[in-house]
């Protein structure tokens, strides 16, 4: 009743900074008083259940499965540095062994992309243990750095700071800390490694979307290739002239945006009942998607297959109802019928919701996030809305929000896409707008080592749902051939990520099911 009353209240209040512009600030301001150690407050909360919502370890192998990572740890070392490094494996979807020196042979050895040191003493004691190949990669978790042995050899890197470090508590598998890591491992691998990382695909959200100049900005947008999930207002988008709707149908038929329902309004909710602080009952939610549905026929719009729901709240009665439409990828890290996140190990890869690669519900959805507390985003910490605390929508601001937050994901593994709303597109002006977009495109190019491509959400929820739907079992490199066995249930196509000498390479991987046997020439 009291969390009730508290999202009432606050939903109040949010009406009252857009109904009388002169309270904006002072709310806002009283907003951000609230939330403070909001950040601080989530991170405690995984400290105390982290043992308690870290999914299974699914890429530690036997000696009898190949598998092309090999990690050294320590009886002394912490039981969450070992830990930090299977997160990161499980993560990009490596099988790795845990060393055995007795167990493993000399042609296992020889075939190994790279060997991970938990302790720079666990290095110091194994170095010799086996005649490595020379083109074997290392990497040695260091309290302190040994400049001599970085510069004597390109593929053996000391970090400096624990493998701790990676649990979600602390700095987490989607932060620089992480980043730094598997670049570096790209970067100093020979021997091919093969991962099931993502594809560097990005994606752009608009919310609160009434049609207002939506041709003006939607037209900057698409000369660079974005393709954006709108979210849509329906009450103010039926106010719209005929030819802006039909605008936005020949757009969607054309696959140049996807269109999702939002809202009706504002104030007027579709997922969840925000306004009373309740979820919906399935009738009541049953006879708004009918309305939905008949909205959608009517203006020649396709559903898109993302749920964009109002202030990221969604009914568990809404989420039966809606996969039944193929309305399925949710990103966002709320709780299905709360109004907060809260961790479980359902949640990959580390059992935080707000840095999640996949959680499937029991209602069919399929749930993601990477990047931002959505109950933090009147924070200046907050990337949440690419426009929001920009300092007057100075471009050399927002293009370092955009890009940091791309990146990160990028580099890191998560889903990688932005935030904004239509209200902050058109407040920005044209002229700014247009520059915008220049600029993001111009920084794509310049400051990342790879090529990414825009896609929409759905096919970026779709490619994570097949991560999560398929395991990399085993890799064996037979001289210049990789063998790759897959298991789960793949319903579409997919592709795997090798990492060799600084460069990406994507390897195929056809529908299956139970299990796909793959060779490859390299």
């Amino acid at each position: 009743m009291i969390n009730q009353i508290q999202h009432i209240l606050k939903f109040k209040l949010w009406v009252l900074s857009n109904t009388y512009p002169s309270l904006k600030s002072p709310i806002r301001y009283v907003g951000g008083l609230l939330n403070q150690g909001i950040e601080k407050s989530w991170k405690d909360n995984l400290i105390k259940k982290l043992s308690d919502i870290t999914p299974n370890n699914e890429y530690s192998r036997d000696s009898c499965t190949c598998a092309q990572v090999m990690v050294f740890l320590g009886d002394e070392v912490h039981y969450d540095e070992n830990n930090g490094i299977g997160l990161l494996l499980n993560h990009m979807r490596v099988p790795y062994y845990i060393n055995n020196i007795q167990s493993v042979s000399a042609r296992d050895i020889s075939n190994l992309s790279l060997v991970i040191f938990i302790d720079e003493s666990i290095y110091e004691n194994n170095k010799h243990a086996f005649k490595w190949n020379k083109d074997t990669a290392f990497i040695i978790f260091s309290s302190k750095i040994k400049n001599t042995d970085i510069h004597e050899k390109q593929n053996k890197v000391f970090f400096e700071g624990a493998a701790y470090r990676l649990l979600s508590p602390y700095d987490g598998l989607r932060s620089l800390f992480a980043a730094n890591i598997i670049n570096t491992i790209r970067r100093i691998v020979k021997i091919p490694l093969v991962t099931g990382m993502p594809t560097k695909s990005i994606g752009l959200r608009i919310d609160d979307v009434k049609g207002d100049n939506i041709d003006v900005y939607l037209n900057e947008i698409s000369k660079y290739n974005w393709q954006p999930d709108l979210g849509i207002f329906l009450d103010d988008m039926a106010k719209c002239k005929k030819s802006v709707k039909k605008y936005l149908s020949d757009l969607n038929k054309e696959g140049v945006v996807s269109i999702g329902p939002h809202a009706y309004s504002k104030e007027k909710f579709i997922f969840y009942n925000y306004p009373k602080g309740v979820p919906y009952s399935q009738t009541e939610f049953d006879e708004i998607w009918r309305d939905v549905l008949n909205y959608f026929n009517d203006n020649s719009f396709n559903l898109s297959p993302v749920i964009n729901a109002h202030f990221h709240v969604l009914s568990k009665s809404s989420a039966f109802e809606i996969v039944k439409s193929g309305v399925k990828y949710f990103f966002s890290e709320l709780e299905i019928d709360k109004h907060n996140p809260i961790p479980s190990k359902k949640y990959w890869p580390t059992g935080d919701p707000i840095n999640c690669t996949g959680k499937f519900n029991t209602s069919g959805v399929f749930q993601l996030s990477s990047g931002d507390n959505i109950l933090d985003t009147l924070s200046s910490r907050s990337y949440y809305d690419f426009l929001m605390h920009s300092d007057n929508y100075n471009l050399d601001v927002i293009r370092k929000r955009i890009l940091r937050r791309l990146k990160t994901s990028l580099d890191c593994g998560f889903a990688a896409y932005i935030t904004t709303h239509e209200y902050l597109l058109n407040d920005m002006g044209y002229e700014k707008n247009k520059e915008l977009w220049n600029l993001i495109d111009s920084d794509l190019k310049q400051k990342l080592d790879y090529e990414i491509r825009k896609d929409s959400l759905g096919n970026i929820g779709r490619e994570f749902e097949t991560i999560r739907k398929s395991v990399v079992n085993s890799i064996r490199l037979d001289g210049g051939l990789l063998k790759i066995e897959m298991t789960g249930d793949a319903e579409v196509k997919s592709r795997l990520t090798v990492f060799q000498n600084n460069k990406i390479v994507y390897l195929s991987i056809p529908a299956y099911k139970n299990i796909c046997k793959v060779e490859v020439n390299i």
